[in-house]
């Protein structure tokens, strides 16, 4: 919360709310909260009477996250989700209707305009109206321009009968003065997306978008001037079949090291078939995590949907998936939207998949050979013509396309993940430990190396190199780069001890796999291991070494490793699922009986004296 405009902000540790995505204030007392829903939460809609230091739920079903949601006093509203899912809010409870009518889409931005109107934009250049205050939703009075189907609305603004709505590309401002009835359309001198409209009257208004872009406009939007931005687009785009395909140590060395702009997009989404286990959409946890490396955002496209994790699919069975969620037009619509997406973010480098012929990887196979065709069409005028007249997205070359190899397979360029990224400060490897536990479940130990291969240059031959962006001139501070760091004097020799030692660690965790003595040794030097490194990397080698012991059924000895992580860093981002192993554990009837009807093997340093059972936890419990 802030008091005084944004100049210093207090955080409010309401521990037990679930993910929030938006927030809104009636007066400096009163306000709202709408987000994830959750088992304690399940509306995942909350009220304060006290300025945000308390938080009532709503009353409700369990349904989607809400990514759109707009309130007119503590009992009324509307609210819109992913998967087309609306609902209402009357009398503080939500009402709505779970079937998704509006198809796979999901919702940017809500306005409720009182006594009973209000107005709802969507992907796939879907804008909505309402009579009744968010209990139903439809078309307005008369449909949007052809060049609407272009666009995925994200920002929405409404002043009186005057309607602004746009989205990604950012290219197009559409505009309504008279509720819905008529409809123009206006450039606004930028391709990147768009994300928040606001007017403080007919004519003023500011838009703001990705890369930092903020634009204003003094006449209704009929012209914007671009006042601020942290570039004009990226450099590099990686697109993916998967959450799980992107390579951040890459996008921490190119984009968060060497500050080139970077973006990613995901072709499959995965929430279809099977409800979502985190309380935190996928979607958002990838953009998170690219974020949190140095890249500029992550988007999921909403049209792809993919089976069940786990279930063998051959190409042609993916390409059935997609059309039957595209009316049989599933290859135009991906093309479309590749071209979109490259002319939008008009790339210099483009990372993706390598291609599959033997079917190993299907989806991943499709990516490749749709993103290498949509690279020529994009630079050619006469394909997708109407990207340029209706959407106002130019034809863009990309210089260099790369594929990302799979595990274990050398590649020119490659990538090792203990690489030091001097201007950062850190290896790779730890810069991407928290962004890897965003993106997955469980904690993942990366790779060693991460190989590529150039799949297409546009340079003069002989001219690119192999490396990523060796032949491409782009400065730092321009149009799709960001000024660079200058880094601590005298840390590079430090920072490449700490990497050779960190190597060291992990080969020996590589080859620690259940023997007795080996992972003995290890439990009695943990504290010899971590010493001088920093608190991150420490932290990171204990959960390794403690995962290691449960893998190999050394559940006391895992059990006292997740102990030192929680009393030596309890403020590392591993030592809560440290702590609810160790709850578990030390709750465990299995476990009991494995320690008291089993020989314990237990090493013990000279002069130390081995803890009880849970006297870690109950040691941290208390500090804590």
């Amino acid at each position: 919360m802030t008091c005084d405009g944004g100049r210093q902000w207090l955080r409010l540790r309401n521990s037990l709310l679930p993910t929030l995505r938006q927030v809104g204030l009636f007066d400096t007392r009163t306000g709202w909260a709408a987000g994830a829903p959750s088992a304690m939460y399940p509306s995942g809609v909350f009220v304060t009477t006290d300025t945000g230091q308390s938080w009532r739920p709503l009353t409700g079903p369990a349904t989607v996250t809400w990514s759109a949601a707009e309130m007119i006093d503590l009992q009324t509203g509307a609210l819109a989700g992913r998967k087309g899912t609306t609902a209402a809010v009357r009398q503080g409870e939500t009402r709505g209707d779970e079937t998704g009518i509006f198809g796979l889409r999901g919702f940017g931005q809500l306005r409720l305009v009182p006594p009973t109107g209000g107005w709802l934009a969507a992907e796939g250049g879907l804008l909505l109206s309402t009579p009744d205050l968010g209990v139903s939703w439809q078309t307005p009075a008369t449909e949007l321009p052809d060049a609407a189907a272009a666009f995925d609305f994200y920002a929405l603004a409404v002043h009186g009968p005057c309607v602004w709505a746009a989205g990604a590309p950012g290219t197009r401002i559409f505009h309504s003065a008279d509720g819905g009835r008529s409809w123009q359309v206006w450039p606004t001198g930028i391709s990147t997306p768009i994300r928040a409209l606001a007017f403080a009257d007919p004519q003023h208004g500011v838009a703001v978008g990705d890369l930092g872009a903020m634009l204003l406009t003094n006449d209704g939007g009929r012209t914007w001037q671009l006042c601020r931005a942290g570039g004009r687009r990226t450099a590099l785009l990686g697109i993916f079949a998967a959450a799980d395909d992107v390579p951040l140590e890459l996008l921490a060395r190119l984009c968060g090291d060497e500050g080139y702009l970077g973006a990613v997009e995901i072709i499959g989404r995965d929430d279809i078939e099977v409800a979502e286990q985190s309380p935190t959409h996928a979607a958002d946890r990838t953009h998170e995590a690219v974020v949190a490396v140095g890249a500029c955002g992550a988007n999921t496209a909403w049209r792809f949907p993919v089976r069940q994790l786990g279930l063998e699919l051959s190409a042609e069975q993916v390409a059935a998936v997609w059309d039957r969620a595209n009316d049989g037009r599933a290859f135009e619509e991906l093309r479309r939207h590749l071209v979109r997406l490259i002319r939008m973010w008009r790339p210099d480098v483009i990372v993706s998949h390598d291609a599959s012929p033997q079917g190993d990887a299907p989806q991943e196979h499709l990516v490749n050979q749709l993103v290498l065709d949509a690279v020529e069409q994009a630079a050619d005028p006469t394909r997708f013509a109407s990207l340029a007249t209706d959407a106002g997205l130019e034809p863009w070359q990309v210089r260099k396309v790369f594929a990302k190899l799979g595990p274990d397979q050398r590649g020119l360029p490659e990538l090792t993940t203990s690489q030091v990224a001097v201007r950062l400060g850190s290896s790779l490897d730890d810069l991407c430990t928290v962004p890897r536990g965003i993106l997955h479940d469980q904690f993942v130990a990366p790779p060693e190396t991460f190989g590529f291969t150039l799949l297409l240059s546009r340079l003069p031959q002989d001219s690119g190199g192999r490396d990523f962006f060796e032949g491409i001139s782009l400065q730092p501070g321009g149009d799709a780069r960001r000024e660079l760091l200058q880094p601590a004097p005298g840390s590079l020799e430090m920072l490449k001890q700490v990497a050779q030692r960190r190597r060291h660690l992990t080969g020996i965790l590589r080859h620690a796999k259940g023997d007795v003595q080996t992972s003995a040794h290890l439990l009695a030097g943990a504290n010899q291991l971590t010493r001088g490194l920093e608190p991150g990397t420490a932290g990171d080698v204990l959960y390794q070494l403690a995962q290691k012991f449960v893998e190999g059924g050394q559940w006391d000895m895992a059990a006292e490793m997740f102990d030192l992580l929680a009393e030596s860093y309890p403020e590392h981002p591993l030592c809560p699922p440290s702590l609810c192993w160790l709850v578990q554990y030390h709750a465990s009837s299995e476990a009991l009986w494995r320690i008291q009807g089993s020989q314990r093997v237990r090493v013990e340093q000279a002069g130390d004296r081995p803890a009880a059972p849970g006297e870690g936890l109950a040691a941290h419990r208390r500090s804590a």
